[in-house]
């Protein structure tokens, strides 16, 4: 049965997600207090993301080459013929994978690994709203939306007993 196989692969991928992500924002945390200089650590951070997608490239088959070529080089982006790839690959770069980063490593020094979460969790929720709202995304489907339900109620209930211990301040 195909679509089984093809279920019990997505809910293996979720499950090596989810403890990565905990992995990350335990040991991320733990590291971050040793490691003063947010550049720093954050320099770190890439590497150790830029080797376990190459890893993951070569242990999957893809084809990959330590060359510039356009299609399967690992510096396929600095062909200058095609100025296009450099200036995407600055903007996913720094905007998305180093802000994005910078703004949790930044919020392990003040909050809680549970906010944290929570706002990782949210993240797909809200990008689907922003990108509708931009005219480059389309609103989720029926399940879409029962899963983003889902999500805002689970983050409702992990986050609003946390807020009422605290007496609303964190």
């Amino acid at each position: 049965d195909v679509a089984g196989l093809s279920t019990l692969y997505g809910d293996c991928l979720a499950m090596i997600s989810a403890v990565g992500g905990v992995f990350y924002l335990v040991f991320g945390k733990s590291l971050r207090s040793h490691i003063q200089d947010v550049y720093v650590f954050m320099f770190f951070i890439m590497i150790l993301g830029s080797n376990l997608t190459l890893l993951y490239m070569l242990v999957t088959g893809q084809d990959v080459s330590f060359s510039r070529d356009e299609n399967i080089g690992m510096f396929g982006w600095m062909v200058v013929t095609r100025a296009d790839r450099l200036a995407l690959e600055v903007a996913m770069v720094v905007v998305c994978n180093f802000m994005g980063a910078l703004g949790y490593v930044r919020a392990f020094q003040y909050f809680d690994n549970l906010v944290i979460s929570v706002a990782a969790l949210m993240e797909p929720v809200v990008a689907t709203f922003i990108a509708f709202g931009l005219g480059v995304g389309m609103l989720p489907g029926t399940m879409g939306w029962i899963g983003n339900v889902l999500v805002a109620t689970g983050t409702l209930a992990v986050v609003y007993p946390t807020v009422e211990k605290s007496g609303g301040a964190h």
